[in-house]
């Protein structure tokens, strides 16, 4: 039985999706069961870190400076840096989306849910299946703004998903414990991972 008890219960999200044609869908997040809206958060990354105190605002616009330069996300400049850690990024996400953060390990995986969807698949899209409760899939992901892939994840597994962020090495690291192959799955989290939060 999977050691589990230090999470805390997921406030799921509601995705209104209407299918546009035969082949796929177009989601929105809209509220959570208690009302509390989601995304469409005022803030960005750069500055929750700033407010957070993990960051200055001097390296903030340092890193925006640098990133224009390099055409690539704040998030990503901040990482080369060195002035955050993947699990900076992962909890300035989750504040951002008002979704839970999770420190993840392979024990707090129930096999059950992890197996309800293809492993590659889960690789690819750097997603994790932890647990079903209530009726939901709760899946540990690097990236929840990605709404095609969760309505993927929840028409192959059968549940509804409840997202919750992990810093992009735990889920690394879980993947490794769980499924082996640790170059493949390297390779394949890398690709998953090439867009940082911005």
């Amino acid at each position: 039985r999977s050691n589990l008890r230090k999470f805390r219960r997921v406030e799921p999200i509601v995705f209104s999706c209407e299918a546009s044609n035969a082949t796929w869908f177009r989601c929105h997040p809209m509220r959570s069961r208690r009302g509390a809206p989601v995304g469409g958060a005022s803030r960005g990354i750069g500055e929750i870190l700033v407010s957070e105190g993990v960051i200055t605002s001097r390296q903030l616009e340092e890193a925006y400076r640098l990133g224009r330069q390099q055409r690539q996300g704040v998030g990503r400049t901040l990482l080369s840096l060195g002035y955050v850690g993947q699990s900076d990024l992962a909890k300035a996400l989750a504040r951002r989306l008002r979704l839970e953060f999770v420190e993840l390990s392979a024990d707090d995986v129930d096999p059950e849910a992890a197996s309800l969807v293809d492993k590659r698949l889960l690789r690819r899209y750097g997603r994790l299946p932890l647990r079903v409760e209530d009726g939901r899939l709760v899946v540990a992901m690097k990236d929840p703004a990605n709404l095609h892939a969760l309505e993927d994840l929840r028409m192959l597994s059968g549940y509804d998903i409840s997202p919750v962020v992990v810093g992009a090495s735990d889920l690394r690291r879980a993947f490794g414990r769980l499924f082996g192959d640790g170059d493949e799955v390297a390779e394949l989290l890398e690709e998953a991972s090439a867009e940082a939060p911005r």
